[in-house]
């Protein structure tokens, strides 16, 4: 905090005249949002002993005082060869209402930042008389959001890319052993001539009933065995028990591992 010199009269003296000096550059009286506006598209606030009350140093950016930004903020301060007026930095930096849909060409809203995109694809015209931008400053303009936009998506991605290389990994935990063990007995299985009627036979269950089950299924067919694999390998054993219309006695006996040759006896013997 600066402490000023002098009375009161005097601080009011250098309030009175640090307006004035602003008033009569910009032709509105100070406050923080137009002066924020102002400092982002000419950079000329921070730097200027006028706009400063007495004992304030002066800034090159709002970068140098602190603030959270990973470059300066100030589009003068970009290297993007564009420098706004102050009535179209308002314009196009202005805040949005949502509730109200207050119709003006501020890029705070998606909706016109997208229009501003597309429109530079397709319409450069439109962008002039939408934006109020020449179409000098159109491409300067872009870049800048385009640094905007990059030192988003490195925050933005970097979660990304993390949260999908963890989920990656759990899918990879769960999947991959499956995979690797159903394959292992479908080969096993045509390498030993092993059907599903085998393994009803080794559950002792019927004939008939191993007639009604086994029809439909190859078990050196990969994806044919997953099903009956997935039973197991989820915990869920009694799910195959509507394709196969085995009851619950049998399917129990099929997946019991303390049986010799029975299904889950030999993929506990694969795995």
């Amino acid at each position: 905090m600066y402490i000023l010199a002098g009375d009161t009269a005097n601080v009011t003296q250098q309030i009175t005249a640090l307006n004035e000096n602003f008033t009569a550059s910009f032709g509105e009286s100070l406050n923080s949002e137009n002066a924020a506006i102002i400092q982002w598209a000419t950079s000329s606030l921070l730097n200027d002993t006028a706009f400063l009350l007495p004992g304030v140093p002066t800034y090159e950016s709002m970068n140098d005082l602190g603030m959270d930004f990973i470059a300066a903020p100030e589009l003068a301060n970009g290297n993007y060869g564009l420098v706004l007026s102050q009535e179209l930095a308002q314009s196009l930096f202005g805040p949005y209402d949502e509730n109200s849909r207050i119709h003006y060409p501020t890029l705070l809203n998606p909706q016109n930042m997208y229009k501003f995109y597309y429109d530079y694809h397709f319409d450069q015209d439109a962008i002039v008389t939408y934006f109020g931008l020449s179409l000098e400053q159109i491409d300067p303009m872009k870049k800048y959001l385009d640094f905007l936009g990059a030192q988003m998506v490195v925050s933005v991605n970097g979660t990304t890319i993390a949260k999908s290389a963890e989920h990656g990994m759990d899918l990879l935990r769960v999947h991959l052993p499956l995979e690797l063990a159903t394959r292992s007995l479908a080969l096993y299985n045509y390498v030993n001539d092993l059907d599903c009627w085998k393994y009803m036979a080794a559950a002792n269950i019927s004939v008939g009933d191993a007639d009604c089950a086994c029809h439909n299924y190859n078990f050196s067919d990969v994806t044919m065995l997953k099903l009956f694999v997935n039973a197991t390998w989820y915990n869920d054993l009694l799910s195959i028990g509507p394709i196969t219309l085995l009851s619950t006695e049998q399917i129990y006996a099929f997946y019991n591992p303390d049986t010799n040759n029975s299904f889950q006896f030999v993929l506990d013997m694969i795995d």
